[in-house]
């Protein structure tokens, strides 16, 4: 579960959600490859034309933490199960990193920090932690059947002392606390 501005998260509204998602997408589409360093274009490149040099710039995907739960993960997404992921927005100020955009390629690793997969994003949306839908949950492929099972385990998750050693402690996650929702394909395993 995956995951950058001067805003205090806790006092967003939906429409600012709206706004501020679009405005990342809208500054990053003026030259993405510049914006990420990278000597070529990931959206409008093909997954099965890149080479080792170009896979090395891609951004790195990491599921969960390295262990059994980023394992199943993997698996969920090499058999077809796993579509979508979240991730907190606060995750994304902090770390100072971009907000995915619509055909932005990224490099999935496992637990041992190897390159398995390619992913590219399908859609990229940010709502409220209460808004998260059934069919986003279902997407997930972690066999939820409704978005109120999905909050319960990721409210555990962005509240572990992993997380929060990894993030910070000064955090509480409540309804209105900003998620992004990112859908993907699998584009090539590696």
């Amino acid at each position: 579960m995956e995951n950058n501005n001067d805003m205090n998260t806790a006092e967003l509204n939906e429409g600012d959600l709206t706004a501020t998602a679009a405005q990342d997408a809208t500054t990053e589409q003026t030259a993405p490859n510049e914006a990420q360093g990278m000597s070529f274009d990931p959206s409008s490149t093909d997954p099965d034309s890149l080479t080792p040099e170009m896979i090395a710039e891609l951004p790195k995907d990491e599921f969960a933490y390295p262990g059994p739960v980023r394992d199943t993960l993997l698996e969920a997404i090499f058999s077809g199960a796993k579509t979508s992921t979240a991730s907190l927005y606060r995750d994304f100020e902090l770390t100072g990193e971009s907000l995915p955009k619509v055909g932005d390629l990224n490099v999935v690793i496992d637990s041992t920090g190897n390159d398995v997969a390619i992913l590219r994003y399908t859609a990229v949306t940010t709502t409220r932690f209460i808004d998260v839908d059934d069919q986003h949950a279902k997407d997930e492929g972690e066999g939820y059947t409704d978005a109120s099972g999905w909050r319960q385990v990721h409210r555990q998750f962005w509240t572990s002392d992993e997380y929060l050693a990894e993030y910070g402690e000064d955090f509480t996650l409540d309804d209105d606390t900003p998620v992004v929702l990112e859908r993907f394909e699998l584009a090539r395993r590696l």
